[in-house]
């Protein structure tokens, strides 16, 4: 049994048919409010816009684009200079050549 409702926000009717009943009885959440178009525009409006910024690898100046702002200190680096300094400074997961050095590996 479909149950028709009024939006809250633009007071067109809409429909809530019985398979969204069941889903909703089932998660016991309550009936929705808002029509479908309502409830897209709230869900759009508290996505995180991704916003990507161009930039150059700090290190061999290729041009990149980044998903922050890399306005500041940290250094950003293209794919493949940043694998060069993980090789070479990842002492967290022992890949440096310092870290063996220490360890008396190299």
């Amino acid at each position: 049994m479909s149950v028709k409702e009024t939006c809250e926000k633009c007071n067109k009717d809409f429909l809530i048919i019985d398979q969204e009943i069941k889903i909703y009885e089932e998660k016991d959440f309550p009936l929705p409010k808002e029509c479908p178009s309502c409830r897209q525009k709230a869900r759009m409006a508290r996505r995180n816009e991704r916003v990507l910024y161009a930039y150059e690898c700090d290190k061999c100046g290729q041009k990149i684009v980044v998903a922050f702002n890399p306005e500041g200190e940290q250094e950003v680096y293209c794919k493949k200079c940043y694998q060069e300094f993980m090789q070479n400074n990842d002492c967290i997961l022992g890949y440096s050549e310092g870290y063996k050095a220490q360890q008396g590996d190299v």
